[in-house]
């Protein structure tokens, strides 16, 4: 989550935006002085506003040489979110109107990393060689006998990850010819 004070410059709820593509679409607009002097536009899809009503209201009520905190949040694609505007200097805690996301450690710059953890990933690899397995079991039961027990298809499967996971496998090097 990030805070950034501004003074309103200019606010146009009603602003037509082009996309990098080329293309119009409906958009709200604020225009606002940065705490270092510089001249920010925030600029987003008027849509988004639909589903958060507080928001809009939050907007609706600043007007022009109003100071204010946009609180915004990097969504699941990596675009900035506009999840509240305060009046006002930014509080010392302020609550996200989305979902908590899940805990990170801070980078050493502030900034919350959003790649996954060590832990993370090998968890999803070991889901995906579990489905991976599954689908094999499945597969090799149904042309070896045609029909499927959970408990043999759920054994197999078990066998074929262990093997990819070196588990409890027996020493196959007397499988191979000389």
């Amino acid at each position: 989550m990030s805070k950034t004070v501004g003074v309103l410059i200019q606010k146009n709820l009603n602003y037509k935006a082009t996309s990098q593509a080329g293309t119009e679409y409906d958009a709200y607009q604020l225009v606002y002085r940065n705490e270092r002097g510089e001249i920010k536009d925030w600029t987003k899809p008027v849509t988004g506003l639909k589903y958060k009503p507080a928001l809009k209201k939050a907007i609706d009520a600043l007007e022009v040489n109003d100071e204010f905190t946009l609180i915004t949040e990097k969504n699941a694609k990596g675009f900035l979110d506009l999840m509240d505007v305060i009046k006002g200097k930014p509080p010392e805690t302020v609550t996200s109107l989305a979902a908590p996301a899940p805990a990170a450690a801070p980078a050493s710059n502030g900034y919350k990393s959003t790649y996954e953890t060590p832990q993370e990933r090998a968890d999803k690899q070991r889901y995906i060689v579990r489905q991976s397995t599954l689908s094999l079991a499945v597969e090799v039961l149904t042309a070896s006998k045609g029909k499927l027990d959970p408990e043999a298809i759920k054994a197999l499967a078990t066998d074929f990850e262990n093997y990819v996971f070196r588990k409890h496998v027996d020493d196959l090097t007397n499988d191979i010819p000389e």
